[in-house]
Formats: structure tokens, sequence, C-alpha cells
């Protein structure tokens, strides 16, 4: 029987809007492989528009904050590094949503996005300085073939307290720092195979993840 072992992660940014994403394919299970799990907490921060919202002299820099958890579930072959995202279930605080399937597709996007920035998408300089990952066919985000087959999102009942468009919140990068329970899981799995998950640097690459097993 599998035992988690948690590993926590707290993350804070200040957010922007971005374009809800969604992809649905589901891949298969690694084979021969180590399990992980990782945890995250946010609280994200929303600059007010300091003309009309704040006074000038007023101690409070924000207009209200957002929150979030997640929790991710990965597979890595200790033969080759590779990994796959197996399980990830995300509480997220919008508000009171307005459209609830734009909130979550934002979320899922964002999860997907910060995903990618931890796993893959690793920049690489020759020795001139010039920068080799600059294309597609180099620079390597996440696609539908990365998605967990288990993926869930709730939304926390709750409206914004704070004076905002029928009690809601902003959602768009906010989640993309949830995906940190990816990396942090994938450390779980490597330490779970006998490997040294400080030895392992971001993005976690396959190769970051043999290196970190001592392949």
């Amino acid at each position: 029987m599998y035992v988690p072992h948690a590993a926590y992660w707290e993350a804070a940014c200040v957010c922007s809007r971005r374009a809800p994403q969604v992809w649905w394919l589901r891949p298969a299970t690694p084979p021969a492989a180590q399990r992980g799990r990782g945890y995250t907490s946010l609280a994200c921060a929303f600059v007010p528009d300091r003309a009309f919202r704040v006074p000038p002299a007023s101690p409070r820099v924000f207009d209200y904050f957002a929150y979030g958890a997640a929790c991710s579930e990965v597979a890595i072959d200790t033969l080759t590094g590779e990994s796959r995202v197996l399980a990830v279930d995300i509480l997220h605080d919008v508000g009171h949503s307005i459209n609830p399937a734009l909130d979550i597709g934002q979320i899922e996007g964002g999860f997907v996005q910060g995903m990618g920035w931890l796993t893959t998408e690793q920049l690489v300089w020759n020795a001139q300085g010039k920068l080799q990952t600059h294309a597609p066919s180099t620079y390597k985000i996440p696609t539908a073939g990365d998605l967990p087959p288990h993926w869930r999102v709730d939304l926390w009942p709750e409206a914004n307290r704070e004076d905002n468009v029928h009690g809601s919140k902003a959602v768009g990068e906010p989640p993309f720092m949830l995906a940190i329970s990816v990396y942090e899981a994938l450390r779980d799995a490597v330490a779970r195979a006998g490997g040294q998950p400080g030895a392992m640097d971001a993005p976690a690459t396959a190769e970051e993840v043999l290196k970190a097993l001592g392949g």
C-alpha cells in the first residue's frame, strides 16, 4: 500500500489575467515507476487601482487575496528519469464564480503552464550565449499527452468580502504556482527511490531526475 510522504511548499505572487486553456487527453502510467506526492498552498495578492480604490496615505497595499491548494501524484522511471503526472487535485478560491467553466479553465491552464515551467521548459545557451531552445522543436512546452488521468478542480464556495463585481475574484496566473506540487512530488519520488532530491534543479527534466537518482 502506498503511504504518501507530504512535502509542503508555500508560494505567493502578484497576478494578472490570462486566456483560458483546456486540454482533455489522458496519458498512461510508465511501466517501472516510483511514485511520489507533493502539496502546495498559495496566497495571491491583487493590486488595486490606487487612483480609485485606495487613498494615497493608506497603508493597505493589496485589494484582496486569492488562495489555493493542490496535491499532485507523479511516477518516475528510475532507468530513464522520465516522469508522468498521475493525479492532481486542486481547490482554488475565485470568490463567487460568475462563470465556473471559465474559472476552471483558467485554473487548469495556469496549472499546466506552471507544470511545464518546472518540468520541461529548459533554457539552453551555447558557448557564444545564443539561445538554443528557441522553437517548439527545442523548447518543450506541455502537450495534451502530459495531462494526468485523474484531474479534479473544485472552487472554494465563498464570495469575495471586498467590494468587487458580484463578489468574484480574478483568476489567471495564481494557479500557476500550484504546479510547485508537481516538482515537490518529483522530489518525493526521487527520495523514495533512494536518490538525492536536493541534487535536482528546476526544471525537473528527465536528465535532472536521472542525475538525482545517481544515474
